[in-house]
């Protein structure tokens, strides 16, 4: 039963289950993340990054660095988050845009298991030591996203 119809009709279940099942006849793998509506992946997208700024601002930085997909990079990540409040202390970071890039229904996951890609804007306010200087920043970040989940796009070093 279709969410969200009173009464389906016969004929609309009945086309739905042909699609259905020539699409599993014809091996078609699509993922749950293939499937998601623009918006609903933007809202996806906005959470894991709002979630990650949170985790920022209240110095949680082993939660912070679960935004990097590798292990290895993500223990690396989280010592230089560590080191940078010896620099810098984060006092409020807000989400401003997100913008997802759906590739076309038939396209298929790049080699690194990549389906989608997105920019995040976010305004963030905080201060540096020893001066304490206050600083307001607009940051732009590439996330991409693969069957598990948003991830953020290090920059190369």
């Amino acid at each position: 039963m279709v969410e969200g119809v009173a009464e389906p009709r016969a004929e609309y279940n009945r086309s739905m289950s042909s699609i259905i099942v020539w699409a599993s006849l014809q091996g078609c793998a699509l993922d749950r993340a293939a499937v998601r509506s623009d918006s609903q992946e933007q809202i996806m997208l906005h959470e894991a990054a709002q979630r990650y700024w949170d985790s920022l601002r209240w110095g949680f930085f082993d939660e912070a660095a679960l935004v990097i997909e590798d292990e290895g990079a993500r223990t690396l990540y989280q010592r230089e988050l560590e080191a940078s409040q010896q620099r810098w202390r984060l006092t409020e970071a807000e989400v401003l845009r997100v913008k997802v890039i759906v590739p076309p229904e038939d396209e298929q996951p790049d080699a690194q298991g990549r389906w989608r890609t997105g920019t995040v804007l976010t305004r963030t306010e905080g201060y540096t030591f020893p001066a304490q200087i206050v600083r307001v920043e607009d940051r732009e970040q590439q996330w991409y996203r693969t069957t598990d989940g948003w991830w953020l796009e290090r920059a190369a070093d």
